[in-house]
């Protein structure tokens, strides 16, 4: 966020609190010193900031009282615009979650633009012109990286990524939902465990994988090859039903949604030698797909994520030193479900 003059990012951020605290006309915003608390910026950005928000007719100061919100949000002058690319193999709409981000930044003064690209081209660098950061999420490749550093905006990308750790990035923490789905197979005494996981080119999958691996090292429990199942994109229900069809005597399987309804059509009407416990990692929010199924959630969209991670990462260099990781949540039962949506 460094290409921002300090008070402009100032003024993004307190129409952040502006938003979070959702504060109505009238609404007497923080104290400069409870701003100057919440966000890293010197009083000369904040009080200049506050100035200008002021002197345009967007706050109303009162002496010896404090800031209030004088006019909607929604009514101001946009202030900021912001890309959100997403990268696909074919030319396909964007997905539903690209909108939540928008709304999330409408609320913030800042429109948002919506791409869908296969590769680089000219067109992107014009969209991005004169935006103030980038989002990015889908297949991204060294030859994307390359041509998104050469627009040379503040980026962050949404989803897991072979270069997570040197770009700035928003993930579910795929690795970790597989070693806790794996450690709660194994308390209920499964050792004969599956994987059913996404192609061998999403990067995802591999961190599953991983997870999956160590997990089973840990706990002492050998397993090869030939149980676990990388599923290329259109042929889930071939190879599926060719991997049960080799071995259908598991004690536990755990898969992704993408591949549960496939991997259920294929049980469907089969002789299996035992019906394995499932376990689902990586259900939206805390929605269950069967009261018999485990659950890893991830509580949050990555996108939402993304786009509040843009406002926590003003004028802090050293905030993505490390991916932020979104935490996963394990789904026994009905009960914890509700537990978890009320909180």
């Amino acid at each position: 966020m460094n290409k921002l003059l300090k008070y402009n990012q100032a003024k993004y951020e307190i129409l952040n609190i502006i938003a979070t605290d959702k504060l109505k006309v009238g609404d007497c915003l923080p104290s400069e010193r409870d701003l100057s608390s919440r966000f890293n910026f010197s009083a000369i950005s904040l009080r200049r900031a506050l100035k200008e928000l002021a002197e345009q007719g967007y706050v109303e100061k009162r002496h010896g009282s404090g800031t209030y919100l004088a006019r909607p949000v929604d009514t101001w002058e946009k202030k900021g615009e912001m890309l959100f690319l997403e990268i696909v193999k074919t030319d396909t709409p964007p997905t539903a979650s690209t909108y939540q981000v928008r709304e999330f930044l409408r609320e913030r003064n800042i429109d948002l633009k919506i791409l869908t690209a296969i590769s680089p081209d000219t067109n992107i660098a014009n969209a991005a012109s004169g935006c103030i950061g980038i989002f990015v999420s889908g297949m991204v490749d060294a030859e994307w990286i390359t041509f998104l550093k050469m627009l040379d905006l503040p980026m962050i990308v949404v989803g897991s990524n072979a270069f997570m750790r040197s770009i700035p990035t928003v993930a579910w923490d795929w690795e970790k939902a597989a070693n806790m789905m794996v450690k709660e197979f194994v308390r209920r005494g499964h050792r004969k465990i599956g994987l059913i996981t996404g192609a061998k080119e999403y990067y995802p999958s591999h961190l599953i994988y991983n997870g999956f691996c160590k997990a089973m090292g840990k706990a002492g429990i050998k397993f090869e090859e030939r149980q676990i199942l990388w599923v290329p994109d259109g042929l889930s229900y071939e190879v599926i039903s060719d991997y049960l069809n080799n071995d259908s005597d598991y004690d536990a399987i755990m898969l992704e949604p993408g591949p549960l309804l496939q991997f259920q059509i294929c049980c469907w009407g089969r002789d299996l030698a035992r019906k394995p416990e499932l376990g689902v990692i990586g259900v939206i929010g805390y929605h269950k797909p069967s009261e018999k199924v485990l659950a890893m959630s991830f509580g949050k969209s990555a996108y939402l994520a993304a786009a509040e991670t843009f406002f926590e990462s003003l004028n802090r260099p050293g905030y993505f030193k490390e991916p932020v990781l979104i935490e996963p949540v394990l789904i026994r039962n009905s009960e914890e479900r509700m537990r978890l949506q009320k909180n």
